[in-house]
């Protein structure tokens, strides 16, 4: 780069830049009314605490009159007042800034400027030139100051000084601490006219930074100043693109593109829109021979051309940029322009890897798809560390603009790793960006065999990261059966990886594959089978726990275990201090469960018990009778409300047992069990009731109106229901898919579901029942 040759130079400076901020610390505190006038910009002021009162042309004229004994004295007079001067400015303020610093920083005025020029001239032997150079304890001089503030003026003025001085380059190529120049402030403050002085002064200094700081054009792009780097690169196209971590100004380009967009000013606004009027048609030829074609998400086509079409020349800006459709949407320049234009300045930079590794490709492709949660509003988000939230706002994938650009200049870029081993393709299954894998694989299908250092492929690391949407993908493309079964260098498959993830879906995805092998044995000798059954630890679970559907679903597809012995691990099985924590641990669990639990049953009781002497229909005055005992509906409603107070009691009693220390464990898991199927059928009869009577009730007066509630409550409770049955429906669906629906019509599982609807079979059996015998 064009700065590899001045940064040798820069080092110097750097350690006069250490030197000069650990001396600081022997200077005085400076002068309170000096502070004060300094920052008001009050040069009369200054003239006085400086013993500056009358100006040079007063003081000549002074001379020329007096006598030589007079005159003698007058100088004697002013160098005493030149060495007071001199020994106010050496002063500093707690972070180490001289008056100048603080004029510097204060102000764009006259009468700063003025008190600048006081400054800079006051002071014997130049003390007040000196403090030009003065570093402060950040090691930024009044330059630097100047240039934070945005103060064009004063910073030209210093220029001006400067110049009069040791010349210009000195000043404005010194570093502070942390290896920056005047001209990184300017860019940081976003203040373009003191970047027109700066770069107008020294058309070089972009080149000029510490080696592992961020240069000009870097933190430009990283600060999506588009209008400022277009600037540094016209006064200089040999600037350096460096940044820190052995990163280009086109790594910072393309994470700061995704998605994102810079506000211009006018005049930057003006300036871009005439530049690409200016491009536009020397470059419509060029943009028709290299357009690039959309892929779409169904897309599963192969081929595609591996040449370097960025040979050629850089692609073209979007065409949104080229003709804007309205003053409001040009003002929102999309910063993938900027990831083009650094193409078009240097094109090695694509090539360029960080101290990692990682090329311009991977950083565009790391940017991570964020998905909405769906209807469902998070009250209570789950965050991990290290790990951005997923919002709701952004529920759009990142535009694959700049992976299309980049793909386009440097073709070999999706074949280059980084120190890991991982290709660009598995950091976009890492990140989840489906759009970028299927333009991967459509234009260069070798990518979808590329392995990282452990042996994935990018199989592994969606499963393994948990991207549902990518799996689903990669089962339902036939160009990917080939990987469906690769194994990692640990032996381990996709499957292996999913079960050990403990994902449902993305198990689902690939049980449901026919060419998915269940039986691989990795290098523990391990099945998927066996995993999950390692995988789970002791304990008591819920049947809707996804690591136990996981080990359903493989033994009913007669998965198989590796070669040993089936007993399990007798040592552990038989250690008495191992079974007791393992006891304790349930006991536990059963007791905390049973205390929740026991609220709702007594609700339920509660309800039934006074629903029974609340009858739909009232009473008969004469008789005493419940109105509407003839009718079938209304038996119906009775054996509902006895079931659900029967159901009821009896969980109580069970939970009672359950919760009871001095019950042996074994019983107290069986009737949690059984309190937990009698609420389940409590609760489903007790709603039939409610359906019923509000049938009976409503419908003679108003029909519509009990039709439309009972539709409310019924989707109501349908749109419930997948939060609880959507693990069992995928779990139906994929042994449904995977060994057909008859063996599952066969399994035990359809008579459970029977059993479990049992008193909804007895509600209506006893209604229908009523009605023949015209009860």
């Amino acid at each position: 780069m064009a700065s590899s040759n001045t940064r040798q130079s820069d080092s110097s400076l750097q350690a006069a830049v250490e030197n000069a901020v650990a001396a600081e610390t022997t200077h005085t505190a400076m002068d309170p009314e000096l502070l004060m006038a300094a920052n008001n910009g009050d040069h009369r002021h200054l003239r006085r605490l400086l013993g500056w009162e009358e100006d040079q042309a007063a003081l000549a004229e002074r001379l020329s009159l007096a006598s030589p004994a007079t005159a003698a004295a007058i100088v004697v007079d002013i160098g005493r007042r030149a060495t007071t001067s001199s020994a106010i400015l050496q002063g500093v303020t707690p972070d180490g800034d001289s008056a100048l610093h603080a004029v510097a920083a204060s102000g764009d005025g006259d009468g700063h400027l003025e008190s600048a020029r006081v400054i800079h001239g006051a002071g014997a032997a130049g003390a007040g030139h000196l403090l030009l150079g003065a570093r402060n304890r950040a090691g930024s001089t009044p330059v630097h100051r100047a240039a934070r503030a945005g103060n064009v003026q004063m910073l030209s003025l210093l220029i001006e000084l400067a110049r009069a001085e040791d010349g210009v380059e000195p000043i404005l190529r010194t570093q502070n601490s942390v290896g920056e120049t005047a001209l990184h402030e300017a860019i940081r403050g976003d203040h373009a006219g003191a970047v027109d002085v700066l770069m107008a002064a020294d058309p070089h200094l972009a080149c000029h930074h510490r080696v592992d700081a961020a240069s000009p054009l870097f933190l430009a792009v990283s600060l999506c100043r588009y209008g400022m780097a277009r600037k540094l690169y016209e006064r200089d196209d040999q600037l350096s693109y460096s940044g820190p971590a052995g990163q280009n100004a086109l790594h910072a380009a393309v994470l700061r593109s995704e998605g994102t967009q810079v506000y211009l000013s006018d005049q930057e606004l003006l300036f871009s829109i005439d530049y690409q009027k200016r491009n536009s048609e020397s470059s419509s030829s060029e943009q028709q021979r290299r357009r690039i074609p959309r892929v779409e998400m169904t897309s599963s086509r192969g081929g595609g051309d591996d040449s370097v079409q960025g040979a050629r020349g850089p692609p073209l800006l979007p065409a949104t940029l080229l003709a804007p459709t309205s003053a409001a949407s040009s003002r929102h320049c999309q910063l993938a322009e900027m990831v083009e234009l650094l193409i078009r300045w240097n094109t090695q930079l694509i090539k360029q890897r960080d101290q990692y590794g990682n090329t311009p490709l991977h950083f565009a492709l790391s940017v991570l798809e964020s998905h909405p949660h769906g209807m469902l509003p998070l009250y209570a988000v789950p965050v991990i560390k290290g790990k951005g939230i997923t919002t709701f706002l952004n529920i759009e994938e990142p535009p694959l603009e700049v992976t299309r650009l980049l793909l386009e200049a440097d073709a070999r870029s999706a074949y280059e790793s980084d120190k890991k081993g991982s290709f660009p393709i598995h950091i976009a299954a890492s990140s989840n960006r489906l759009s970028a894998i299927i333009i991967l694989v459509t234009r260069y299908p070798g990518c979808a065999s590329l392995r990282d250092a452990d042996g994935r492929t990018f199989l592994h690391i969606a499963v393994k990261n948990k991207r549902f949407d990518i799996v689903l993908y990669a089962c339902q493309t036939p160009m990917f059966s080939s990987i469906l079964n690769a194994q990692d260098n640990e032996g381990n498959s996709a499957l292996h990886l999913a079960v050990e993830t403990g994902n449902l879906l993305i198990f689902a995805c690939l049980f449901v594959n026919k060419h998915v092998d269940l039986n691989l044995l990795n290098n523990k000798q391990h099945t998927p089978r066996e995993i999950s059954i390692s995988s789970i630890p002791t304990g008591l679970y819920c049947f809707l726990n996804s690591r136990i559907m996981i080990q359903e679903a493989l033994m009913s597809a007669n998965a198989t275990c590796g070669i040993c012995r089936r007993d399990g691990d007798v040592e552990e099985e038989h250690n008495p201090q191992l079974q007791a924590a393992n006891d304790e641990k349930g006991s536990k669990v059963v007791s905390d469960s049973t205390q929740f639990l026991s609220f709702g049953i007594v609700l339920v009781i509660t309800m039934a018990f006074g629903a029974t002497f609340a009858l739909p229909g009232g009473y008969k005055s004469d008789e005493g009778t419940p109105a509407l005992a003839r009718t079938k509906q209304f038996q119906g409603f009775l054996m509902a409300n006895a079931l659900a107070f029967l159901c009821s009691t009896l969980a109580i009693i069970s939970l009672s047992f359950a919760g009871t220390p001095t019950v042996e464990l074994p019983m107290r898991y069986t009737q949690y069990n059984l309190s937990i199927f009698l609420a389940l059928n409590a609760v489903g009869s007790l709603a039939t009731a409610f359906i019923i009577a509000l049938y009976v009730m409503i419908t003679p007066v108003a029909a519509i109106t009990c039709i439309a509630i009972i539709v409310v409550v019924v989707s109501t409770t349908i749109l419930y229901s997948p939060t609880l049955v959507e693990k069992l429906s995928i779990l139906l669906l994929v042994l449904c898919v995977r060994i057909g629906m008859l063996p599952v019509l066969r399994s035990s599982i359809s008579k459970l579901m029977l059993f479990t609807c049992w008193p909804l079979i007895v509600i209506i059996v006893w209604q229908e029942y009523c009605a023949w015998r015209h009860l």
